[in-house]
């Protein structure tokens, strides 16, 4: 449509509509995106909560036929996913970032064995200086087994280790 032929009222009308689009209107967003690399880039970090992703190429609304007569249409082409599999590079860059997933669960899990570690020290400690307070006659049986939530059985078992 030549612009120069519509009238006044439709030019206002089409501002109009212009205004409440939005990028999750298709041919909006095809439009805005058609090889827009740096808009891309921003979108797909944004939602992914990332900075390090970087687009090559863009392309909106591409028709993807296969063999068994189903086809889709994607709104926009990207997301490098052959070059981190396939690609020599690409693969380095994965194997680095699997690395560093592993270490870090490996840190966490040790850290989490220390914090229980800790814990059990703490436990030990405090049987460790009620047992010693009840040898020494400063707290009687009862008390200790009341505040360690013990039986007679652990009891004795304490007090032997201890004497040990």
């Amino acid at each position: 449509m030549n612009y120069n032929l519509i009238s006044e009222k439709e030019h206002e009308e089409d501002l109009k509509r212009i205004s409440i689009l939005r990028y999750i209107d298709d041919d909006f967003m095809s439009i805005c995106f058609d090889g827009f690399i740096e808009g891309a880039e921003l979108v797909l970090n944004t939602i992914l909560d990332r900075s390090d992703l970087s687009v090559i190429s863009v392309k909106t609304q591409v028709h993807i036929s296969s063999f068994d007569n189903r086809s889709i249409w994607l709104d926009v082409l990207a997301k490098r996913a052959r070059y981190y599999k396939e690609d020599e590079k690409g693969v380095m860059t994965m194997c680095k970032v699997l690395e560093d997933m592993r270490n870090e669960v490996r840190e966490e899990a040790r850290e989490e064995g220390r914090k229980e570690g800790r814990k059990e020290g703490r436990k030990e400690g405090e049987q460790r200086g009620l047992i010693l307070a009840y040898l020494q006659n400063e707290i009687s049986q009862s008390a200790v087994m009341r505040i360690l939530n013990i039986t007679d059985d652990k009891f004795n078992d304490l007090v032997a280790c201890y004497n040990q």
